[in-house]
């Protein structure tokens, strides 16, 4: 596989999405992970401690409308991604291309895109997935499924490397 391009193409499913969904943003702009956290800091903000030993009974009574606000909100997350997969799905799941010297061409069912490397900012990869971006937020996701062999998905990854700046 010298200078050959390394050729692309499938479908992203919904695991490869939540994936996906794991490995792009930070941790705080995942909305399945603040919305937890942020429950959770609110009920420590308004719980009243003495009461816990003072009546423990009582206490509990009271947590009870927390507990049910933190479950909407594991729920709201879910929810939220869930609704984000079907319109990731419906512009940009199908996805084709190739990876060669000259940089990444990308085609989906709504664009076609050409990327040199200079305008590639950095990658991510894993055992199932490399992430291009080219900006802080965005990039083009590569998964495993969508090459043919291994060897086509060992190319790319080498190719990534010696092309692009490794991200955090």
């Amino acid at each position: 596989m010298g200078n050959e391009p390394v050729r692309f193409a499938g479908e992203v499913t919904w695991p490869e999405y939540r994936h996906i969904r794991r490995r792009l943003p930070p941790w705080w702009g995942r909305t399945a992970t603040v919305l937890p956290i942020a429950m959770l800091v609110i009920l420590w903000t308004v719980s009243d401690f003495t009461l816990m030993r003072n009546d423990p009974g009582r206490f509990v009574f009271e947590l009870l409308p927390f507990g049910l606000l933190f479950a909407i909100a594991v729920g709201a997350g879910f929810l939220i991604e869930r609704q984000q997969w079907k319109t990731y799905s419906r512009t940009q799941a199908k996805a084709s291309g190739e990876l060669s010297a000259a940089g990444l061409l990308w085609k989906t069912e709504t664009i076609t895109a050409q990327l040199p490397w200079d305008k590639i900012t950095g990658y991510k990869l894993d055992d199932q997935l490399v992430l291009l971006y080219y900006s802080a937020m965005c990039a083009h996701v590569l998964p495993r499924s969508f090459f043919a062999n291994e060897a086509s998905w060992n190319a790319l990854q080498t190719l990534v490397k010696q092309r692009a700046k490794a991200i955090g």
